[in-house]
C-alpha cells in the first residue's frame, strides 16, 4: 500500500555491505518514527521509502540501517546515482561508492501455488449449490 508520500515504507533489511577491507553484516534497519517523512539520527536525514515507480528508488532521505560497524545511509541524489555512506572518525562522512539495489522477486514455485490457489476458489465459487426440497 502507497504511503503518504506514495511510496512504500521499508520495515526490514538484511543483508552484507562488500568493500574494503571486508564484509560488514546488515544487522537491522534503523526505525523512522517520522516516516513515510523525513527523520533524522546518526548524523543522516533519512525517511526508509522504497519508489517502485519512476526513475529513482530512493529520494535523497534514503534508507538508514546498521551494521556490525556503523550505521549506513543508501540514498540517491539522481536519477541513476546511488550512494552509499557512513560516519567516519572523526564525525566526517565516507562515501563507499556508488551501487544498485534489487528487489526480490518470487520463485517460481510461489506463483505456481498462488494460481493453484486462484483456480481453486474460483471453482469453489463456480459450483452450484443444490436447493433441499
Amino acid at each position: 500500500m502507497l504511503n503518504a508520500v506514495g511510496g512504500y515504507d521499508i520495515t526490514g533489511i538484511s543483508g552484507t555491505v562488500n568493500g574494503n577491507p571486508s564484509s560488514d553484516a546488515i544487522t537491522g534497519l534503523i526505525a523512522n518514527l517520522s516516516q513515510p517523512f523525513i527523520g533524522s539520527c546518526c548524523g543522516f536525514n533519512y525517511d526508509n521509502v522504497l519508489f517502485a515507480l519512476g526513475p529513482r528508488t530512493f529520494d535523497t532521505g534514503g534508507v538508514l540501517f546498521s551494521t556490525v560497524s556503523g550505521n549506513y545511509n543508501l540514498w540517491m541524489n539522481s536519477d541513476t546515482d546511488a550512494q552509499l555512506y557512513t560516519y567516519g572518525a572523526p564525525g566526517g562522512l565516507d562515501v563507499h561508492g556508488t551501487l544498485s539495489a534489487t528487489l526480490a522477486v518470487p520463485e517460481p514455485a510461489t506463483w505456481g501455488l498462488m494460481i493453484l490457489g486462484f483456480g481453486a476458489a474460483g471453482a469453489a465459487l463456480r459450483t452450484r449449490r443444490r436447493q433441499l426440497a
